[in-house]
């Protein structure tokens, strides 16, 4: 009795919260404590109007809580199990927090990955570049997937990670977090290719490429290995769960496959110097620099072994394509060079970033490549806050212009609060967000993302909503999604729009029997 109360005292007296504290001390995050710190305070800053009040764009205008099984028509079965920690619901400040702790994260284990011979200062810079690096801003935007965006770059970054040497366990460790990759977001495996190509030029320019050159094969043919396996994985998951694969992937013939390749290699090369509305020509071109510097850093540091060289200068090309990795299995339509889909390109640019830093030779070159770094992570920043203000001034105009036709309908005579209605609307509220990155006069080849350059405050399939938001007391036919919006909206067009003119003309909104029309242009 004596031993068991002795025991039971011991259990009793242990400091949970001390171990905990001593383990994280110990954790792999240990030697990156102000990394961490910085990745995650440049995050806070960037995102700061996401993660301060909740922008009722059309997403988080009209999924407060999200459907049952979420995303999983999408392939991505990980979604109703992560919603159960934020109880299904497009939680504010919080789901924008652990979006960017998630981020930091996967910067953190990256850069572990790539084993950087020199910390401070470079690795800090190059973890901000890729918590902040504007393409994440949609992630942030389509705010009910916001952590399945990031717990994706996770997965990813932690795959190359622990498959750090070819062993059973690791590759099997590796095959699992590709396969998780894939279950939360598809787009993400570019992530995985990349961060093993990188971690490749790094292991063949360590000791001004004089080690032994095995080592550095086998981990890259181990992650080779714990890819394919983890995507296998991925397929046969989707058998189990009796989950169609998405819409968008196509099956490619063996006769297809360089023609695809061909297609994607030319689109992730032309996607480098292309200009976007928050990656303008200066910052384009800067990051091409710092890219072919890297590509020169390396090389030299290889120069004594052909092999070793002919290794690296095949790796860069290969990170290039492999931000489109999941095009060369979907589709690849006007959507290849949208945001989400390519965030992939935040971790190529940081890891130049990082090979010019640790690379460089002479202090003073180095010294002067971070300063352009934290220049560059400066504009970074400033371009997040400002897409986030043209999506709050976006909101702010649509919501006026939809108060301003709701009183135009509600004052309409023939309406009956009694009676229920259909609503259609032909044509856009306005193109305001993207007016506001075109007034200074910029140049900008590709949208950086349809809905979040081009989106309005509801969609003209769920134009009910913002209606309801401003307390309409009109009674409106559908309560979600109006399947046959299209199909209604030409019909409208066909015949009842001729002779009036469009918004606000007094005759642009008017009754057809039981149909609100609304009639913006064409």
């Amino acid at each position: 009795m004596n031993r068991i109360g002795k025991n039971l005292r011991s259990v009793l007296d242990f400091d949970l919260l001390g171990y905990i504290q001593s383990a994280a001390s110990r954790s792999i995050f240990s030697q990156e404590r102000r990394t961490v710190l910085f990745a995650l305070a440049t995050g806070f800053i960037a995102y700061y109007v996401f993660v301060s009040q909740q922008l009722l764009n059309n997403h988080a205008l009209r999924l407060p809580w999200l459907h049952p099984n979420e995303q999983m028509s999408s392939g991505r079965w990980v979604a109703p199990y992560l919603g159960l920690l934020h109880y299904d619901a497009d939680v504010p400040v919080f789901l924008p927090l652990l979006g960017i702790v998630l981020a930091a994260g996967a910067a953190i284990l990256a850069l572990r990955t790539w084993e950087i011979p020199r910390a401070g200062v470079g690795k800090a810079l190059a973890a901000g570049l890729i918590v902040a690096f504007p393409a994440a801003l949609s992630h942030f935007y389509y705010s009910f997937m916001t952590p399945l965006f990031f717990l994706a770059w996770l997965f990813a970054a932690g795959a190359m990670y622990v498959c750090n040497r070819p062993s059973v366990l690791r590759i099997s460790a590796g095959a699992v977090l590709v396969m998780l990759t894939m279950a939360t977001y598809q787009a993400s495996l570019g992530i995985v290719v990349l961060i093993a190509a990188g971690a490749a030029v790094t292991g063949l320019a360590k000791d001004s490429g004089r080690g032994d050159i095995r080592p550095v094969l086998q981990t890259v043919l181990a992650r080779a290995l714990a890819t394919g396996i983890g995507g296998i994985s991925y397929a046969i998951s989707l058998r189990i769960l009796d989950i169609s694969p998405p819409r968008s992937i196509t099956t490619t013939s063996l006769a297809e496959i360089p023609g695809r390749l061909m297609e994607v290699a030319t689109v992730a090369f032309s996607h480098l110097w292309q200009t976007q509305p928050d990656l303008l020509w200066p910052i384009k071109m800067t990051l091409l620099v710092f890219l072919a510097l890297g590509v020169v850093v390396s090389l030299w540091a290889v120069r004594a072994s052909p092999l070793r060289l002919f290794l690296v200068a095949l790796c860069w090309p290969a990170m290039v394509v492999a931000t489109k990795t999941v095009f060369l299995f979907a589709a690849p339509d006007g959507s290849i060079y949208e945001y989400r889909y390519n965030s992939s390109l935040a971790f190529l640019h940081a890891f130049s970033f990082a090979i010019v830093l640790s690379f460089m030779p002479g202090k003073l070159p180095r010294s002067l490549a971070a300063a352009a770094a934290a220049v560059v992570l400066v504009v970074f920043v400033q371009a997040d806050l400002v897409r986030q203000l043209v999506l709050l001034r976006g909101q702010q105009h649509d919501l006026a212009i939809a108060n301003r036709i709701l009183s135009r309908i509600e004052s309409m005579p023939e309406i009956d609060f009694s009676k229920t209605y259909d609503l259609v609307r032909v044509g856009r509220y306005s193109t305001y967000r993207y007016s506001l990155f075109r007034s200074d006069g910029d140049v900008i080849d590709r949208a950086g993302d349809g809905h979040m350059d081009f989106g309005e405050i509801s969609d003209r399939w769920v134009d009910e909503d913002v209606f309801r938001l401003l307390g309409t007391r009109i009674k409106f036919k559908f309560a979600s999604t109006d399947p046959g919006f299209g199909s209604k909206i030409q019909s409208v067009k066909d015949t009842l729009l001729e002779g009036r003119q469009p918004w606000p003309s007094s005759d642009s909104v008017f009754l057809s029997e039981n149909t609100i029309v609304v009639y913006m242009g064409e």
